[in-house]
């Protein structure tokens, strides 16, 4: 009889259990579907915009486009050269009209007014005010910036810049370099917009005339004595910069004005016995030049250099000299008659 008891108390105890865990699930379940129910209530209650933005983007290009073009784009200021009137010869005194075309191919539209206009800007050296300038000449906003012939220019659209030049008093190849310019913004990049404007003096039919730029030689070499720098120019910009090592105290490198005189692929200098690669004499005796680190050559018919540690250190005996590698750039470079500036 006990166990009988026993077994139904254990019946019992397991039917509760049950009970008690189908209770727990079918609450859980109604509280999932109010849940659910009341999700749906919301989303019914919101607009039509809202539940459906991504079926109307999916479904309308434009309002693709829209959100993109919402995005703030980083100014682009670029540009193409389409057209460049050629070079022109003028007497002196003379005017003549130059045209540049270029396409702007940023994402900026260009104006001809407001706070950042665009201009035609000077350049080699940046700003400089122009000789060809004349107060009244067609195109000039001032002597060292040229005006659009529109006042805007969209992105993909082409623009002219027409200005009229008038010849200086004095004969000559004049380089002039130009580079468009963002005022107080940017200068464009430099893409070597340039004319060689000849003037010529009418009474001087047979003189023979040289390219400048900016009043500077198209091509020269200056030594600076206190930096122990050496530096080519080539339309009045840096091509290269050396490192150099200039005359010893005592027998200094005198400033001056000189003129690359001979060339030679190597030289002998008896006084001394020593031999010098790439020789480039700047004066008419060839007392002094420019050439690369001397050395010395030995019955085994080997080479032995001077340190290159002494370069940028005033150690020889009046010449400029230079590394190895770098005397043979500025050999191929160098032409005879070219001018050398050496100063403090």
């Amino acid at each position: 009889m006990r166990s009988k008891s026993k077994s139904k108390n254990k019946n019992r105890s397991k039917l509760a259990v049950f009970a008690y865990a189908l209770c727990i699930i079918v609450m859980g379940m109604f509280f999932l579907l109010q849940s659910n129910g009341s999700q749906a209530v919301k989303d019914q209650s919101l607009p039509q915009t809202a539940i459906s933005s991504t079926e109307k983007v999916n479904s309308n290009p434009s309002a693709i486009n829209s959100i993109f073009t919402s995005i703030p784009k980083e100014p682009v200021y670029t540009y193409d050269i389409v057209d460049k009137s050629p070079n022109p010869e003028i007497n002196i005194g003379d005017s003549t009209t130059l045209v540049l075309k270029v396409r702007n191919t940023g994402n900026q539209t260009w104006s001809s007014s407001g706070d950042n206009p665009i201009y035609l800007g000077t350049s080699r050296t940046a700003d400089r005010e122009t000789v060809f300038y004349k107060d009244g000449d067609r195109g000039w906003f001032s002597g060292n910036r040229i005006m659009m012939d529109k006042k805007t220019v969209k992105p993909g659209d082409m623009v002219n810049f027409t200005f009229q030049v008038t010849a200086p008093q004095t004969s000559g190849i004049y380089r002039e370099f130009f580079t468009p310019i963002v005022e107080k913004i940017k200068w464009l990049d430099d893409k070597n917009i340039s004319w060689d404007i000849t003037v010529v003096d009418p009474k001087k039919p047979d003189e023979k005339l040289k390219v400048t730029v900016d009043g500077k030689p198209e091509k020269y070499i200056k030594i600076k004595l206190s930096e122990q720098n050496l530096y080519a120019y080539e339309n009045n910009e840096v091509k290269y910069k050396f490192q150099a090592s200039t005359g010893r105290p005592g027998m200094e490198t005198p400033t001056g004005d000189y003129a690359i005189q001979n060339k030679f692929p190597v030289q002998y200098s008896p006084e001394y016995e020593l031999y010098m690669d790439n020789w480039m004499a700047i004066t008419p005796s060839g007392s002094m030049g420019i050439h690369s680190l001397p050395y010395w050559i030995y019955k085994d018919g080997s080479h032995v250099y001077e340190d290159a540690d002494h370069l940028g250190t005033p150690i020889s005996h009046g010449c400029i000299r230079v590394s190895l590698a770098n005397s043979k750039l500025l050999y191929d470079w160098a032409e005879v008659g070219m001018p050398v500036i050496v100063e403090n």
